[in-house]
């Protein structure tokens, strides 16, 4: 009878709840990078009345890619990635801050993409920069990639200065 019960509930649950799951990046309207964790919030519902562009993400035309997060009028609000080199088993890449604020804890988010161009898996690259003020750049560095497939940066995470 317990057991029927705990099942029960769990099902109950399962059907009374929406479903909780992390956003796909594509999805997001809005967004905060401010999680220790690395967890990406979707604020859309709270942010779709703020003036400005959301940001648009992932972006996958190129080698280089712009995150801008729901613009506040008052400053200018993007940071970019560039893979700079990359010879099969480690790569370089900039993220400049073409921002008016510091950012701080910038993370790369990047794809891996088979022989193909079908991409095989995901991941991401820390600066390892404290803060990356205005107009700065900053370099990234991953080691230990397989000959053969290309880095493709999708965006960049990161959390603004008070």
């Amino acid at each position: 009878m317990v057991k029927f019960k705990f099942a029960a509930v769990i099902l109950w649950l399962t059907m009374a709840l929406p479903a909780l799951s992390q956003p796909a990046p594509a999805d997001l309207n809005c967004y905060v990078q401010a999680t220790q964790d690395g967890r990406v919030i979707n604020l859309g519902q709270l942010c779709s009345n703020l003036q400005g562009s959301p940001i648009q993400l992932p972006n996958r035309n190129g080698s280089e890619v712009t995150a801008t997060p729901v613009s506040d009028p008052a400053h200018k609000t993007s940071l970019s990635a560039s893979i700079n080199s990359y010879d099969g088993d480690s790569l370089v890449g900039t993220v400049t801050n073409n921002s008016d604020r510091t950012a701080l804890f910038v993370v790369v988010h990047y794809e891996i993409l088979d022989e193909q161009g079908s991409v095989i898996s995901t991941g991401t690259i820390d600066t390892g920069a404290e803060d990356v003020g205005p107009g700065e750049s900053v370099t990234f560095n991953g080691v230990g990639l397989k000959h053969g497939y290309t880095i493709r940066p999708t965006f960049v995470q990161w959390t603004w200065a008070n």
